[in-house]
């Protein structure tokens, strides 16, 4: 596996647990920091891999919060799901060539918004465990999935903005 998936883990699981937990401990919202591994995982790599990943990062934020597993079946609905919502931006999906990198910067933007919205919805729907009480609790979905993408938005330009800056100039 290549040691920048591992470094992307490790520090996002890090700082979830180290970091962000301790400040929702502050305040009324805690930030699902640590799923951005998920989301930043690369398209050219094997499906089934991705899926253990996301399992195993889902689960290192459960043990750290308690949650039982919430996190491991959100990042592996959204692991199973992520082809479907990146297909709407690159016609070449089948050739799993796509990166993030190579997405122009709108199409990046929509990706982490799509996916902070879709993550935060799984996380919700599996710890309130059911389907009615999701459609009460939808402010407070969009509320979360907002905060959310702006923090998976700034970690990830910060790691791939060189190379989304130069496609998106072309």
């Amino acid at each position: 596996m290549n040691l920048k998936i591992v470094i992307n883990f490790v520090i996002a699981v890090a700082l979830q647990v180290f970091v962000f937990n301790f400040a929702g401990n502050f305040t009324n919202y805690l930030p699902y920091f640590g799923l951005i591994a998920v989301i930043l995982f690369p398209f050219r790599l094997s499906k089934s891999l991705y899926l253990l990943y996301a399992f195993a990062t889902g689960l290192s934020i459960d043990l750290s919060l308690g949650t039982g597993g919430v996190f491991a079946g959100a990042s592996v609905g959204f692991a199973y799901l992520r082809d479907f919502i990146i297909s709407r931006f690159r016609k070449d999906w089948s050739e799993r060539k796509t990166e993030l990198v190579h997405l122009s910067l709108n199409s990046l933007i929509i990706y982490i918004i799509m996916s902070s919205l879709l993550l935060t919805a799984l996380v919700y729907m599996l710890d309130a465990a059911s389907v009615k009480i999701v459609f009460y609790t939808w402010p407070h979905i969009l509320k979360h999935a907002a905060i959310n993408a702006f923090f998976y938005l700034v970690f990830t330009l910060i790691f791939v903005w060189d190379n989304v800056y130069k496609t998106s100039v072309k």
